[in-house]
């Protein structure tokens, strides 16, 4: 009756099962993390491979002109790698994690990698027990590391996004920023050069709230345009930095 209705003695052609909420978590639990949209973001980098920039994005150009560091750096939703190995050319560890196996696997075998400080792996922010294991591993690290992700939050569910806040509060209490730059809801409406039916156009001020919700303090907001045109677009992108140390500083 469970699978097949209450009449099931009677087939109904137009009875659909739904999973049920505890059902879908717990069987997440036991077979490990959601898979959902993997093939998408395969198919988007496999498509694209040969066009996506491997320069700097102007937002880690800016984020390394407004917040120099040396620390380590985890560049969540690496892509390409692109930012990745900007930093790493200037003497910074980078983790580089992407929740797709196939862009990781081309950049990981790009001659430019090969002699950087740049660890590629594939992290899945949906899944909230990957999320906990990574917290924990960079709460332990000898050193803070800060947290980097451009066009990520809006790539992200609300569980992803709320997993992203929730690393940060684990890994940042000791040092590090988190770094973020995302399509706000004025970009809705505006040219995009890729077409993508899962952005989530995001208000900076509800990002705002729930980094403050995660016990974080906002050190820098910003939006409009001109910050990450790419060919024809100009994106409406907001930018937000965050720390979760109680003495907030500057690197």
């Amino acid at each position: 009756a469970l699978t097949y209705g209450e009449g099931w003695r009677t087939p109904d052609p137009s009875f659909k099962y739904e999973t049920p909420r505890w059902l879908a978590r717990r069987i997440s639990g036991w077979f490990g993390g959601l898979r959902a949209g993997r093939k998408q973001w395969d198919a988007v980098y496999a498509a694209h491979r040969h066009t996506l920039p491997r320069d700097a994005s102007p937002f880690a150009t800016w984020v390394q002109e407004r917040y120099p560091s040396e620390r380590p750096i985890v560049d969540l939703g690496t892509g390409n790698g692109r930012d990745a190995a900007s930093f790493a050319r200037l003497g910074r560890d980078v983790y580089a994690l992407d929740y797709s196996a196939g862009v990781l696997g081309r950049a990981a075998r790009r001659p430019a990698f090969r002699k950087l400080p740049v660890t590629f792996a594939a992290t899945n922010l949906n899944d909230t027990r990957e999320v906990l294991a990574l917290g924990t591993k960079l709460a332990r690290a000898e050193e803070a590391s800060d947290l980097y992700g451009r066009f990520l939050l809006h790539a992200l569910d609300e569980p992803g996004r709320d997993n992203l806040y929730r690393l940060a509060s684990m890994s940042l209490r000791r040092g590090g920023n988190l770094f973020l730059e995302f399509r706000t809801t004025q970009d809705a409406r505006r040219a995009h050069h890729f077409r993508n039916g899962n952005r989530h156009y995001l208000d900076p001020a509800e990002v705002v709230g729930r980094i403050e919700a995660r016990g974080g303090t906002v050190l820098h907001l910003s939006s409009g345009t001109g910050l990450a045109p790419f060919e024809g677009e100009d994106p409406h992108v907001a930018r937000v930095v965050a720390t979760w140390n109680d003495r907030p500083r500057h690197p």
